[in-house]
């Protein structure tokens, strides 16, 4: 009789069967043999009876009257004569033996699930010997009765291993409602096998600790932090796969009680709490979810930013975790993929809109109250446009969020922007100019330290861009005064009485950058304070570029925002002008063009035909502000100057037109005056 023959009356229905089971014992004995190849043998025939048997029942068209009566059979011969023996060789010296005996036990649970049941307070145990766990002191266990899990590695290969993992896997799929009285085994199987090295295995471990912690859900919350715990090592592996399984397993293990985890994970350090431990032996933290924010694949980017947005959904205790959180999802809106920008900016519509549903009375008060139209705050004026990774303007909800944290995300920013470390510093930058699209006019209450930030960081070639567009966003929602209350006293040195010219430069700069961001009405009652500021001898006479460039652009805002009205603050408009043209020829800066370019929007305004005749109509007045040319120097701009205003000769009367020749002769040390025809 052959195998398949002898399978054949071990599983018909009769009495036949316990006769016939004799060649399926025979095997079974022989995996008690000394020597591995015969166990190996043994194993194989037994594969071989059991699977050529079924396969050749469904090739016949059987299959539908095997899954009704003839696997029961099957059932019985797994249950009492196979599933033991199979066990037993889980601990076999030989790695063939091991691997192929829970290969078959696989299958046959597969094929049969109904056996699970029976099976499990033997599997479990069996599979616990080869991934035991140790408790180990922690290093806070002098203050702290918690302690830390440890695994240690029994099974050699990583192949049966593997295999291992595989099978618990296929125990949690195919028995949820069974699991609760070997859970704990389970857990700690689990908590060793996390260990691992292999990134074939790490990657099943994470899958199933997954699919463990969503079948247990808040069950697990007295081991869960120390599930987290043990993956730590996974979220920073060289294989991204592996980053990213860990990720989403430690997604669903916080939201089953692991939420202080988060300070882990986040590198939090409570500033008013410096354990005595620190003093003596001072650790450093490792911030894992920043690491992974600036992953180089998109794939572990991808995970975070789904799992941040996941946990400040879904986690009971989001509240208190929502600072250190919300960060990294609208860090995702600067990420260099336009797929994760799109994805993070639909994350955080969706985590404003439960914030709104959550908060309804708050919101219903301010949209009743409060400015809520976009035309009010300035984001459909022409000029200005949302960033590229915002689809429209965000929801209310969202915008209360940032604003919320907005205090602390600034502290953090500020250090960062000024850190020695490229990267930081750019991601810094860049999370600035997003944070200040999100609070809007908002950003009022924290003015003067963001000042301070565009202050120190903005002559920063690395990041000089992006706080150029961090200022015009500022100036876009601030309100004129707000910000000139600020900057005027430390340029002007009523500040600081001992304030440089580079930091009055400084200054400039960002005043000129936060002007071009303003609005040209909301400036207009401006001009009179700011030409007063221009028209410092100090800031006038500066030969240093910043200087020149910030007052020509400033200049530029002051003469868009001008009209008719402004007469007044003509003559000292053209004479800042005038004094930033000629030490832009000093230092050779070209700046002729834009500097023309205000004289004749000036001209326009004003209602004159040409620049020429705008000029003439003042030159008289600028000529009194000038020194007495026995006063000028080789480095005078007051040459200059009457040499910008000869240009403009054949619209200047003639006796105007002698008195700069004159003046410019007299500088020369001549007492010969220049005929003019």
């Amino acid at each position: 009789m052959n195998e398949v023959e002898s399978l054949s009356s071990v599983i018909e229905p009769s009495s036949a069967r316990f006769t016939c089971s004799a060649e399926i014992c025979k095997h079974v004995n022989t995996l008690l043999d000394p020597l591995p190849s015969k166990r190996l043998q043994a194993l194989k025939s037994i594969r071989f009876i059991v699977f050529e048997f079924i396969r050749k029942s469904e090739d016949s068209g059987k299959a539908e009257e095997i899954q009704a009566s003839d696997l029961l059979p099957l059932q019985h011969l797994v249950e009492e004569i196979l599933a033991k023996p199979l066990l037993r060789r889980f601990a076999d010296s030989s790695e063939k033996c091991r691997s192929l005996s829970i290969s078959i036990l696989s299958e046959l649970l597969m094929l049969r699930p109904v056996c699970i049941a029976v099976l499990l307070p033997y599997i479990i145990p069996v599979i616990s010997e080869r991934f035991p766990l140790q408790i180990v002191p922690s290093e806070s266990s002098l203050i702290s009765s918690q302690s830390e899990y440890k695994g240690i590695p029994v099974e050699p290969s990583e192949e049966v291993r593997l295999l291992l993992i595989k099978l618990i896997r296929i125990l949690l799929q195919e028995s949820k409602r069974l699991l609760d009285p070997f859970a704990s085994d389970i857990a700690s199987i689990l908590m060793s096998a996390a260990i691992e090295n292999d990134p074939v295995v790490l990657v099943e471990v994470c899958s199933t600790i997954k699919l463990f912690a969503e079948l247990m859900e808040c069950r697990l919350k007295d081991v869960a932090k120390n599930f987290v715990l043990v993956m730590l090592h996974a979220l920073s592996h060289n294989r991204c796969r592996v980053r990213v399984a860990a990720l989403q397993a430690i997604e669903i293990i916080v939201l089953c009680g692991a939420h202080e985890t988060l300070y882990h994970l986040t590198a939090y350090r409570d500033p008013n709490i410096i354990p005595i431990r620190e003093f003596y032996n001072p650790t450093v933290k490792t911030q894992y979810l920043a690491l992974l924010a600036s992953d180089r694949s998109i794939l572990v980017r991808e995970a975070l930013l789904k799992a941040v947005a996941h946990w400040l959904l879904q986690l009971p205790e989001r509240r208190e975790h929502e600072i250190r959180l919300l960060p990294y999802v609208l860090n995702g809106l600067i990420d260099e993929n336009t797929e994760m920008q799109e994805l993070a900016f639909d994350m955080m519509e969706l985590i404003g809109q439960q914030y709104e549903r959550e908060n309804e009375d708050e919101v219903r008060d301010i949209k009743q109250y409060l400015i809520e139209d976009i035309d009010t705050v300035g984001i459909s004026d022409k000029g200005f446009e949302l960033p590229t990774f915002l689809k429209r303007r965000p929801c209310l909800g969202a915008r209360i969020m940032v604003k919320r944290s907005f205090s602390i995300i600034l502290q953090a920013l500020g250090a960062d922007i000024q850190a020695w470390q490229l990267e930081p510093k750019i991601l810094a930058a860049k999370l600035l100019y997003v944070v200040l699209i999100f609070v809007e006019e908002n950003a009022t209450m924290h003015l003067q330290s963001i000042i301070i930030i565009l202050m120190k960081a903005c002559l920063d070639s690395i990041v000089e861009n992006k706080i150029e567009e961090s200022a015009k966003v500022l100036g876009r929602f601030v309100d004129p005064s707000a910000f000139l209350d600020i900057l005027i006293p430390r340029v002007s040195g009523d500040y600081y009485a001992d304030a440089s010219i580079q930091d009055k430069g400084r200054g400039l700069l960002v005043l000129s950058w936060i002007m071009q961001g303003c609005r040209s009405p909301s400036l207009k009652r401006h001009i009179p304070e700011v030409c007063s500021l221009l028209t410092d001898q100090d800031i006038l006479t500066s030969l240093q570029r910043v200087v020149n460039r910030s007052v020509i652009s400033i200049m530029e805002v002051l003469v868009e925002s001008a009209d008719g009205t402004c007469k007044e603050e003509v003559v000292p408009m053209l004479w800042i002008l005038l004094n930033a043209n000629a030490v832009g020829t000093i230092i050779k800066n070209p700046c002729r063009e834009r500097v023309s370019c205000c004289f004749e929007k000036l001209s326009v305004c004003l209602g004159y035909d040409s620049v020429g005749a705008f000029v003439a109509a003042y030159t008289d007045d600028i000529i009194s502000l000038l020194l007495p040319p026995q006063l000028w120097s080789s480095h005078s701009l007051d040459g200059a100057i009457c040499a910008r205003l000869l240009e403009e000769e054949n619209s200047l009367v003639y006796t105007t037109k002698q008195k700069l020749c004159d003046m410019i002769e007299l500088s020369r040390g001549s007492t010969a005056k220049i005929s003019l025809p």
